[in-house]
């Protein structure tokens, strides 16, 4: 299938059958274009089938017969391969952060205080770790600041410190929580030092 994509007489022959196909098109001969791409595919059932999906495409949108372009959109749509599988769910503190504000709004602040601790730890390899100075953490924070200040400012300096560490590749991080204005919208600041 790759060498057909790449140069094969298949390829060749595919791509003029189809530049001749719009050109017929755009010069008003539709009837003809259709009939040069539907020849083509059914003497070519080798057709790569995603050049195949791409000629029967074509030919739903020039046909004037509605049913046989919903035809043409069905057969194309199982000429594709299946998407590839995402890949599998990375690590993210979305969750973490989640849990914790929910917890946030109960006392004892203990399992808050623990699940925001545990996203700081694991927001370094986390794809989604520079959102863990914006809303969710300020919002865990001061709600446990408000009943527990010292449980509050231990947050922030471990965030710090984690952000720290990767803030060459990102300032915002960092620097929404050195200032202590998280916005789950923040721009990158420049840092002057």
């Amino acid at each position: 299938m790759l060498a057909e994509s790449q140069g094969s007489p298949y390829n060749s022959l595919y791509n003029a059958t189809m530049a001749y196909a719009q050109f017929l098109n755009t010069t008003q001969r539709v009837a003809q274009a259709e009939k040069l791409m539907a020849d083509y595919l059914s003497s070519h059932s080798d057709t790569n089938p995603v050049l195949e999906a791409n000629a029967l495409n074509f030919l739903a949108g020039i046909t004037t017969d509605a049913q046989r372009a919903e035809e043409y959109r069905r057969l194309a749509a199982g000429k594709w391969p299946p998407p590839p599988p995402w890949p599998p769910a990375q690590n993210s503190i979305r969750e973490l952060m989640t849990a914790a504000q929910k917890a946030a709004g109960q006392q004892p602040f203990e399992d808050a205080f623990s699940l925001t601790m545990q996203a700081i730890a694991a927001a370094p390899e986390a794809v989604d770790r520079d959102t863990i100075a914006e809303w969710p953490f300020e919002s865990v924070a001061n709600l446990i600041g408000q009943k527990q200040p010292a449980r509050a400012e231990e947050l922030y300096q471990n965030l710090l410190a984690a952000a720290e560490g990767w803030s060459s590749d990102t300032i915002q991080p960092l620097s929404c929580a050195s200032e202590g204005k998280c916005e789950s919208q923040a721009s990158p600041r420049l840092v002057q030092g």
